[in-house]
C-alpha cells in the first residue's frame, strides 16, 4: 500500500489552527492572570474550557451565514441570528458558572508573583 501524502492545502490549515487555538489559550490564561490554578484537575478544565465555547461559537457562525441566503422573511433571518448569537453568550455563561461551582477552591492569587 502506498504512502498517500494530504493534499497541499491541509498542513498550512492545520498550523493556522493550531497557532489559533494557541492564542486563544493564551488570551484565556491571561485573562485569569492573578488567579492560578492548583490542582492538575484545574489547569485541566481551565485548558479545555475553550474548545466547547470556541466549537459551539463557530458552529452558531458557520449556521448565520448559511442562514444569510434562505427563503425567509428578512426579519425572521435577522432574529435567528440574534438569537444564536445570544445562545454562544449563554452556552459561555453557564460553562463559566459550572467550573466555577465545581472548582471553587483550586486557585491561588499570586501563584507566579515574585516576592
Amino acid at each position: 500500500m502506498p504512502l498517500r501524502l494530504p493534499p497541499d492545502w491541509v498542513l498550512p490549515s492545520l498550523i493556522k489552527w493550531a497557532a489559533l487555538v494557541l492564542v486563544g489559550e493564551l488570551l484565556w490564561l491571561s485573562l485569569l492572570y492573578p488567579l492560578m490554578p492548583t490542582s492538575p484537575f484545574a489547569w485541566t478544565v481551565t485548558l479545555l474550557l475553550p474548545v466547547p465555547i470556541g466549537a459551539y461559537a463557530y458552529c452558531a457562525l458557520r449556521g448565520i451565514f448559511w442562514l444569510s441566503p434562505q427563503p425567509p422573511a428578512a426579519l425572521w433571518r435577522q432574529l435567528l441570528a440574534a438569537v444564536l448569537a445570544i445562545s454562544v453568550g449563554v452556552l459561555t455563561f453557564l460553562l463559566i458558572a459550572f467550573a466555577e461551582r465545581q472548582l471553587v477552591g483550586q486557585f491561588q492569587y499570586g501563584v507566579f508573583r515574585s516576592h
